[in-house]
């Protein structure tokens, strides 16, 4: 073992010397090296990695992975290929092999290449052999491979000594260890390290900090919702972020008055977008008209844009009432947040709203309108829309939302739409009479018009 170890490590440094691009298209150890008494199986597919045919090295790789434990003598052949993106199967047929591909994995781990480091991580990961579990934990101090070692550690969380030692890393001296194990923490979402991560929402570390909320909120304990509450106020823009965001996942209704604060005052954009996300998540109705004051006082368009999703989640029977006067906003962009607001909300009651909105003087409002009657589902959108027509910008929107009503009121304006159309967009209207009609014409007006003439007796046009 200790001699294939050797050979893997030296030939790891003469692939990386190489240059990734030319070593590790194929194995560059030859393939003298294998063992004599290799089986055949073995044998042939080690023989097919120095193929020139990547297809057939995808498939020699599956194939010592399917042989398992059979296949140990082609571990330092697959490790000279880990590090190469195309070939990540060959971390899988490690993972299959087994216990033989440990030792050398563990190798590749301390690498000086970034790429083979993640590599090998993530190998181990699918080695399923518990003692991973300590190299893995000790790359955690290693920022290039942090988020490799931490997916793979979550492959083990069903081992009391994962959640254990990561617990033990939060309280290391080395922030950066701190960092690695709180971050592993939330994939392995073992919620017997929920009174660690509360305390470490103390840490020093800013980065701790933010890890540890985002942990605590994969592992959607309420417990954690207070002592949270003080991270809204932290000086990092990336606690206060991980912090609101993490709230949503606790469904705990405490936070709901320390986040409209947030939304209200905080100075960056990113924490205010997510408490914004969260009270929408949280469902309370205090957040009614604070976030439809954010639509129309916010002074970023991320914002109002969330706030205004969020505000149609709230399902508040006050929410048109106090959407309605947005839509007269001088501000375009309020205008089309409320509009969009109103799609969300479904309320039949918006119907008179979407249809003054087809004559805005800005677009995108009126794409959110045309959206808004087709989503209602109210044949009396039919007649505005087939006004709207005329309208060769919003064409897409209008057909579409005629498409779905389905009403053969809009078959005849839809032909002479479809004679005048464009090019571009007479699929479009085309596509919508094959809807109302269950006949498929192509884009051909003259074939539609005498199918119509010829048809127009059975359908209903007195809706």
């Amino acid at each position: 073992m200790k001699k294939t170890i050797a050979m893997i490590t030296f030939m790891i440094a003469v692939c990386f010397t190489a240059g990734t691009s030319t070593c590790l298209a194929q194995p560059k150890m030859p393939i003298g090296t294998l063992a004599q008494n290799t089986p055949d199986d073995v044998k042939r597919a080690v023989e097919a990695l120095y193929s020139s045919d990547y297809k057939t090295q995808l498939a020699a790789i599956k194939t010592l992975g399917d042989l398992g434990e059979q296949a140990e003598a082609a571990v330092p052949f697959l490790i000279s290929i880990l590090a190469e993106r195309r070939y990540a199967a060959a971390g899988k047929a490690l993972g299959r092999i087994g216990e033989a591909a440990f030792e050398p994995l563990a190798k590749a781990l301390e690498h000086k290449d970034v790429q083979m480091r993640q590599a090998a991580a993530s190998a181990m990961g699918k080695l399923n052999d518990p003692r991973a579990v300590e190299p893995l934990i000790k790359l955690l101090a290693d920022p290039d491979v942090m988020t490799r070692a931490a997916t793979a550690l979550a492959r083990y969380r069903s081992d009391p000594r994962t959640t254990d030692l990561l617990v033990g890393g939060l309280k290391d001296k080395d922030p950066a260890r701190r960092r690695g194990a709180a971050y592993a923490l939330q994939r392995v979402a073992d919620r017997r390290s929920v009174d660690a991560l509360i305390e470490s929402l103390k840490d020093k570390d800013a980065q701790v900090r933010a890890a540890a909320a985002a942990a605590l909120g994969m592992m959607r304990t309420t417990k954690a919702a207070g002592p949270m509450i003080p991270l809204l106020k932290d000086k990092d823009e990336a606690v206060r972020t991980e912090a609101a965001k993490a709230m949503a996942r606790m469904k705990n209704n405490s936070v709901v008055e320390p986040l409209i604060k947030v939304l209200q005052t905080d100075p960056a954009p990113a924490v205010r977008k997510a408490a914004a996300e969260t009270l929408g998540y949280l469902n309370d109705p205090r957040a009614a008209e604070p976030l439809v004051a954010a639509i129309t006082k916010d002074n970023d368009q991320t914002v109002k844009q969330q706030a205004a999703r969020q505000a149609a989640k709230l399902k508040s029977p006050r929410m048109l009432d106090l959407l309605v006067p947005l839509l007269k906003d001088r501000d375009p962009k309020v205008r089309e947040c409320a509009a969009t607001a109103l799609v969300m909300l479904k309320d039949p009651r918006a119907l008179e709203h979407f249809v003054a909105l087809l004559k805005d003087r800005e677009h995108r409002v009126k794409v959110q309108a045309a959206r808004g009657l087709a989503r209602l589902g109210d044949v009396a959108a039919v007649e505005p829309l087939i006004e709207a027509l005329r309208d060769k910008e919003l064409l897409a929107e209008t057909t579409s939302a005629l498409a779905r009503l389905r009403d053969p009121r809009a078959v005849d304006p839809l032909i002479a739409t479809l004679a005048k159309a464009e090019e571009a967009q007479r699929r479009t209207v085309s596509s919508a009479l094959r809807r109302i009609t269950g006949q498929d014409l192509a884009e051909n007006p003259a074939k539609w018009s005498k199918w119509w003439k010829e048809n127009k007796r059975m359908f209903d046009l007195k809706k």
